[in-house]
């Protein structure tokens, strides 16, 4: 009996926008247009989305740089705001500190934290994705 080596046909590079990639550009698109809807920064933020989705769609030169600065940006405005929070409450004079121990207390703090989520998770999957490296780097 002999043995015969099985030949596994080489898999074809992850290129393009598919998988993961397309569900971030999706994403960037469907809460842009949600941003743009509302006022303030919420349609600064809604323009900024567009924009990136557009950007990584066309694969425009620099489009993951920008990605990837759009994102921390974005994780930073909703990160640094409840770590400051709980900062402040713990450094503040006590008849000041209420006020900051109220809106920890409301869960403005934890909630600002956790709208942080999504955009490391994107982060990190922009700075680790084949695809993307595949897409863009190229």
């Amino acid at each position: 009996m002999s043995t015969s080596s099985i030949e596994v046909p080489e898999e074809a590079p992850l290129v393009g926008v598919g998988g993961w990639l397309a569900l971030l550009i999706f994403g960037l698109a469907i809460s842009g247009v949600q941003g743009i809807m509302r006022h303030g920064i919420d349609a600064v933020f809604g323009i900024g989305n567009l924009w990136l989705a557009y950007a990584l769609y066309r694969y425009m030169p620099y489009a993951l740089l920008q990605a990837k600065l759009w994102l921390s940006i974005r994780l930073l405005s909703t990160l640094l705001p409840g770590v400051l929070l709980f900062i402040a409450a713990n450094t503040e004079p006590p008849e000041q500190a209420y006020k900051f121990e109220q809106a920890i207390n409301g869960g403005a703090a934890f909630g600002l934290m956790i709208l942080s989520i999504p955009y490391a998770i994107w982060l990190l999957y922009l700075f680790k994705s084949k695809r993307v490296n595949n897409t863009y780097l190229t």
